[in-house]
């Protein structure tokens, strides 16, 4: 029986089985694990990974932060600190959580207030006077004076204080506050400190607001 000639190729086809031939094996597994991957996230294989729940805390629980270790106790309606120097404008009230802070830190840390954002302590879901969401003073509570530096290792019971149209909370109402954490970038270049940035919820906690009327002892 006569055996068939071999095939000839084509110029073109001699090229590229030459290119194939010559291309590295790791090269042509990665090519098809690429393929294989965004076929699979095509038909929605990768969809199937849940995201984690933020993790709910309670009053009093204590959140180790990289920075600022927070323990939110309580919220309240207070219609002002005058004794302090803080008071709403018309028709607007103070919304106060209570918390102990420390810093864990190795060198004093500034907590935002007045700023664009937040940086330990946001309440979420109600209308705030003003545009920005970080609180508009600190104040230690038992000597009223307003912090904005925590120092290393000194535990502060300090009163957040927030800016709120007189009907965006009430006596009874339920509030989330969401517990921001930062993460360590390294050292500074430009200027001396640390850095951190990232930030991101850790968690929440749900307070049951409770309307004190003038205002608090602090």
């Amino acid at each position: 029986m006569t055996s068939k000639p071999p095939v000839e190729l084509g110029p073109w086809r001699q090229r590229a089985r030459g290119l194939y031939d010559r291309l590295p094996t790791k090269w042509l597994i990665t090519g098809v694990s690429a393929v294989l991957l965004g076929a699979s996230a095509l038909l929605g294989g990768l969809d199937d990974v849940p995201t984690p729940p933020t993790p709910q805390f309670e009053p009093g629980d204590r959140y180790e932060a990289t920075q600022l270790t927070i323990q939110p106790e309580s919220a309240s309606l207070i219609d002002g600190f005058p004794e302090h120097g803080v008071t709403p404008a018309e028709g607007n009230r103070l919304l106060v959580v209570i918390a102990t802070v420390e810093n864990t830190w190795s060198d004093p840390v500034r907590i935002a207030t007045g700023s664009t954002e937040p940086d330990s302590l946001v309440p979420v879901g109600i209308e705030l006077a003003g545009e920005y969401r970080a609180p508009i003073d600190l104040i230690v509570f038992g000597d009223g004076t307003t912090v904005a530096t925590v120092q290393p290792n000194v535990p502060v019971q300090v009163a957040y204080v927030w800016e709120v149209p007189a009907g965006s909370v009430a006596d009874g109402d339920d509030v989330r506050f969401d517990v921001l954490d930062r993460e360590y970038q390294g050292e500074a270049r430009i200027y001396f400190g640390d850095r951190f940035s990232d930030f991101h919820v850790a968690g929440y906690v749900t307070f049951t607001v409770e309307d004190l009327g003038a205002g608090v002892s602090g």
